[in-house]
């Protein structure tokens, strides 16, 4: 068949079959110059498979190529390749511009850049999939509820991350370790992967209740420590050793903020939510003292307990040099510092 003929018979233009030819998904029967080839008729039925796969399976042609090569695209198979391929007819497949996508989810043009330039979703030939449009979707959800986009990327690309090595490992030991191991057929193996997946989204998202629940509360309990610890530092420490230095008449003329103050305030242990607004401000504060010419001792300090005492999940090097740079005393402290990091409150 000419291609003009071929174009006739699937309702395809010459172009589209040329670009089948070129992906390597249809092949040319015989070539008898530059400009002139035929195609056998098997391409009517294979380019009727190709329409179906990306129409009605939503499977991109990449994909349809490795199906054709690994079976020939033989209908019996398929059910086996919605399975590898995690086929869901409900699933759209759609593409989208970024100015749509930003229509679609709410973000910014900057924002849905930033999720692409740290592998959060990916861009091809400037469209936007479903999937990852359905990504920013999620982003913007997380911005409503007052997440901010950096705690989003990092815990994306960390999920992401896990899931990708996890992902190979299971597929590679499914492969050694079940399919290898006995003789199965297309619908088996489709059972077999089905129930793989199912379950493991459900362990996957127990498993993340069970882990959210413990290590959110080893750090809130590190949160409330952790004012507790400041006020020991302040009020067994830094005081009693500032009331011996005295340097300056006007020392106790220092404005600490109310805030602050309440933390040095020894009346008991307080609640996480009053411990986590206690450190936000105090955090400010201690970083404006890190940078202002001149400060009092208690300020320098303070300054130098706070970020000696921040739990790891926040903790800075680089501002704990500041502060001992800034307060020369620091190391009449250092060892009440390690043995608070050491208590348990």
């Amino acid at each position: 068949m000419k291609i003009s003929e071929l174009s006739k018979a699937t309702g395809l233009s010459s172009t589209t079959i040329k670009y089948y030819v070129s992906m390597g998904l249809v092949d040319i029967a015989l070539k008898t110059s530059a400009n002139m080839a035929y195609y056998s008729s098997d391409s009517i039925e294979r380019i009727a498979l190709i329409r179906t796969l990306q129409k009605q399976r939503f499977y991109p042609l990449s994909y349809i190529k490795q199906i054709l090569q690994l079976n020939g695209g033989q209908a019996l198979d398929l059910d086996l390749m919605d399975a590898i391929y995690k086929y869901n007819p409900k699933r759209r497949s759609a593409d989208f511009s970024v100015s749509n996508a930003c229509r679609i989810s709410g973000l910014n043009a900057s924002q849905i850049h930033l999720l692409e330039i740290t592998g959060i979703i990916q861009i091809s030939d400037g469209m936007i999939s479903q999937n990852n449009c359905d990504i920013l979707c999620l982003v913007k959800g997380r911005l409503d509820a007052g997440l901010s986009l950096e705690h989003t990327i990092d815990a994306f690309s960390a999920y992401q991350k896990s899931l990708e090595k996890a992902v190979q490992m299971d597929i590679d030991s499914m492969v050694s370790k079940s399919f290898l191991t006995q003789s199965l057929s297309p619908e088996k193996m489709v059972r077999m992967i089905r129930e793989s997946d199912t379950s493991l989204t459900r362990f996957v998202e127990i498993k993340r209740e069970q882990l959210n629940m413990k290590h959110g509360e080893l750090r809130l309990k590190a949160a409330e420590g952790f004012v507790e610890k400041m006020r020991l530092f302040v009020n067994d420490s830094l005081l009693p050793q500032y009331k011996e230095k005295m340097i300056t008449e006007n020392e106790e003329q220092v404005i600490i903020p109310k805030d602050i103050q309440m933390m040095l305030t020894d009346v008991g242990r307080c609640s996480i939510t009053v411990a986590i607004h206690l450190i936000r401000t105090a955090y400010q504060y201690c970083v404006s003292s890190l940078h202002s010419p001149d400060g009092s001792y208690i300020q320098k300090g303070l300054a130098y307990g706070f970020f000696a005492l921040l739990p790891d999940m926040i903790f800075s090097e680089e501002l704990l040099a500041q502060a001992r740079k800034r307060f020369p005393d620091c190391m009449i402290f250092e060892e009440r510092i390690r043995e608070l990091k050491s208590e348990e409150i």
